[in-house]
């Protein structure tokens, strides 16, 4: 039998235990984005969970950031165009105490530990058991109810840190947020009730009618078909949760449609599966990355194009391994089909630190481009008492492109919205200067707005541009 005396001491050590430990990210049974998800349980202890610790930055390191972004971005600022160099955004940013973050995850057992390029990130691999014990919490294993193969471990407690890390770590990245599962659009026929057109581009064979083919995007927009010679530029679209893609596809695409047999020039951890010939399997696990490659081949013809495969959909992530691709290597332009509103996001923590990765990209001279979701204004968390914006898109540090359709069905002509693009007002990031006086005068001369209630009428509009989806 323990004494009163043992038991207080206990008692006051499991305090102290507690009390050395923070909470970075409150969590709920079901974190933010988990709609479609169902938990399988508890995680095996031995299951590997993938973190990525985004270090704090200091207020003038922001500030300079920031200023840095716009300035080489602003035509009319006397420093567009003078980008910095990749050691050069390191200085700028980097967190002078990485080096004990790295210390605690390795006291910890991490399998791998992997340090941002800038410095101010880092990302490890560690068993569920230690991965636990880490941040305090618990892990449960998730599968997707449409997407039963996408599985992932996912923490149903708050997560903490230790109190002394605490103002060096900002979050831990894929420990609470559920990733959205992006399943192409695809038309099922030709356009409802459109006459063949003549002057309609019938350019890819097998394909039916009145289809949005290469043909008509070149068309409509002085798209080339063939390889330009000595075309500069460098392109990069990203896939994630399982997405494969197979060259034999992509020659029949090309070959049906009239263009060069182009390929992947640079795929980075890009699989190709056999599935993608299983017309089932191929919608659910090759779908969206075939729709991604086979139209950036279509319309930068001949340009080299890098596709960037990863397991889970991770911003974080992602970003990490486009800031280590070296300057005069690295794609200039990105083009991500993946988002989720942003009340699906952990909270703006989360965001402001995939900010900073955007705008660590825009100071290098790196562009990049997000869709604006295809689930209209009431977005991926669907109906309510308010519009549901979309993140990435509504980042002030993107180009937000929405789709349109014709105005005229099967005449190549004027555009209009299309009805189910993404596009509105951030209910996070305020109206940045580049787009003040637009969004202003949108505001006071549209007709037709819908009430105040569903909108936020100081938020950043996006889409930035649009171009044919529907």
């Amino acid at each position: 039998m323990l004494s009163l005396r043992t038991t207080i001491f206990f008692a006051v050590l499991v305090a102290v235990a507690h009390a050395t430990m923070v909470v970075k990210e409150p969590n709920t049974a079901l974190p933010a984005g988990s709609k479609h998800y169902k938990s399988l349980g508890k995680s095996k202890p031995a299951d590997v969970v993938n973190i990525v610790v985004m270090l704090q930055h200091t207020e003038k390191q922001r500030a300079l950031l920031e200023e840095t972004f716009f300035a080489v971005s602003d035509p009319t600022n006397e420093h567009y165009g003078e980008h910095l160099t990749q050691s050069q955004v390191t200085k700028l940013v980097q967190n002078d105490r990485y080096e004990e973050v790295v210390s605690w995850l390795r006291r910890h057992g991490a399998k791998r530990i992997e340090v941002g390029v800038h410095k101010d990130l880092v990302e490890a691999d560690l068993t569920v058991e230690n991965a636990e014990k880490l941040l305090h919490t618990e892990f449960h294993v998730f599968q997707h109810s449409v997407v039963p193969t996408v599985q992932l471990h996912r923490a149903v407690r708050d997560y903490s840190v230790p109190t002394q890390l605490d103002d060096v770590i900002s979050i831990v990245g894929n420990v609470v947020r559920f990733p959205a599962i992006n399943l192409p659009v695809v038309g099922t026929g030709d356009a409802e009730g459109a006459p063949t057109s003549t002057a309609w581009p019938q350019d890819c064979k097998g394909c039916g009618t009145n289809k949005v083919t290469p043909g008509v995007l070149a068309a409509r927009y002085g798209f080339p078909t063939k390889p330009v010679a000595n075309a500069k530029g460098s392109l990069a679209v990203a896939e994630f949760q399982g997405q494969a893609w197979d060259q034999s596809d992509v020659a029949k695409f090309t070959s049906s449609c009239g263009l060069e047999n182009y390929t992947v020039d640079h795929p980075i951890n890009a699989p190709q599966s056999a599935a993608c010939k299983i017309p089932v399997l191929g919608v659910q696990f090759c779908g969206e990355a075939l729709l991604d490659i086979e139209y950036a081949l279509a319309v930068a013809a001949g340009i080299p194009l890098t596709d960037i495969n990863l397991k889970v959909f991770s911003l974080l992530n992602w970003a990490k391994e486009v800031s280590a691709m070296p300057d005069g290597k690295v794609p200039l332009i990105h083009s991500v089909s993946y988002g989720n509103d942003e009340v699906q996001q952990t909270g703006i923590p989360y965001m402001l630190s995939v900010n900073v990765e955007f705008q660590k990209l825009g100071v290098r001279g790196i562009s990049v481009l997000f869709a604006s979701g295809d689930q209209g204004v009431m977005g991926r968390s669907g109906g309510g008492a308010r519009f549901h914006p979309d993140f990435p898109a509504a980042s002030p540090y993107v180009t937000a492109v929405g789709g349109t359709d014709f105005a005229t069905a099967t005449t190549i002509g004027d555009e209009k919205a299309w009805v189910d693009g993404g596009g509105g007002f951030s209910d996070t990031f305020g109206i940045p200067s580049y787009q003040k006086a637009a969004v202003e005068n949108y505001i006071k001369t549209a007709t037709g707005l819908p009430p105040q209630t569903y909108w936020n009428s100081t938020g950043r509009g996006y889409p930035d541009i649009a171009a044919l989806a529907g």
